[in-house]
Parts: C-alpha cells; sequence; structure tokens
C-alpha cells in the first residue's frame, strides 16, 4: 500500500481484524449506551492496519487531512516548525487536528520506532463521528487542545 510518499505495509493478511490498544482506546471513546456495534462494525470494514518502519514520515504539516490514525504498537513523534511537541504511544491516535479543526495537517508526524497503526479515512470517520457524540467530543476536545498548545508553544498554525 502506497502511503504518503513511502511504503506502509497493510497488516489485514497477517493479523485479521485489529483487536489491540488502538481498539480499546477507542472503545473508551464510545460510551456504551452507544452501543458496540457501532464499534464493531468499524473495526470489521473500515480501521485499515498498517506497519510503518523506524524514522518513516507518516504524515505532513500542510498537506490536505484525509485519515486519523490510531497507534498500535511503537511510537510517533509531532513536530511543528521542527520543534517536538507531542510523542503517541500504543493507544494514542493522531491526525484529528487536520481532520477536525484545520482542515489541512498542522504538524510532521514521523515513527521512532517501528509503528502498527490503524487508519480511519475521513469519510468513514464522519459517518463513525456522526454515530457516536461521545467520540465525536472526545477527537474534538484534544484536538482543540493540541493545536491551543502547539500554537502557545511554537506559533500561530502550530498543531498536530
Amino acid at each position: 500500500l502506497l502511503h504518503g510518499s513511502a511504503l506502509a505495509v497493510p497488516l489485514w493478511v497477517e493479523r485479521g481484524a485489529p483487536e489491540g490498544s488502538a481498539v480499546r482506546a477507542l472503545e473508551g471513546l464510545i460510551k456504551e449506551a452507544e452501543g458496540q456495534a457501532v464499534l464493531q462494525a468499524l473495526v470489521r470494514s473500515r480501521l485499515q492496519p498498517l506497519l510503518f518502519p523506524p524514522a518513516y514520515p507518516v504524515i505532513f504539516a500542510g498537506t490536505p487531512a484525509s485519515s486519523v490514525f490510531f497507534v498500535e504498537s511503537g511510537c510517533c513523534a509531532a513536530t511543528v516548525n521542527g520543534r517536538e511537541v507531542s510523542r503517541m504511544l500504543p493507544g494514542d491516535f493522531f491526525g484529528e487536528v487536520g481532520m477536525m479543526v484545520a482542515l489541512q495537517r498542522t504538524a510532521d508526524v514521523r515513527t521512532v520506532v517501528a509503528v502498527e497503526a490503524l487508519e480511519i479515512p475521513a469519510d468513514d470517520l464522519w459517518q463513525l463521528l456522526a454515530a457516536s457524540p461521545s467520540l465525536n467530543a472526545a477527537l474534538r476536545a484534544t484536538a482543540n487542545t493540541r493545536l491551543a498548545y502547539a500554537s502557545a508553544d511554537c506559533g500561530e498554525g502550530g498543531g498536530f
């Protein structure tokens, strides 16, 4: 699978449907009252498991936001204007700032070590957010907090 300007390896063949820390993190963001059916449908049909090698540029600031990534294993670092602003570990997510508030990527994100991640494309994410107000609120709150932090710390237009 070609992702961005480099190669990312799909994991469906080796692992089947994802069930790790990223899925548990999603479960935590979706309120029980909204039902597990929403999450199960998403996991079965929309999350694309990917494997990124160390030092891999996953997203680039200034490019259109087209998906959100959930870290399954490994570690990614977000940088704004060349300055590291965050590290994402298993269960964390990134790419939501561009999707929820900025319409384009506001940070560069690169893997620190090999990373297994789950990607959800924009169209599928919007459908999930419509079905899960708690997930929508959680992603929007995180996006706003990250954008404010990076903007204050790195100058206007920061984020991740």
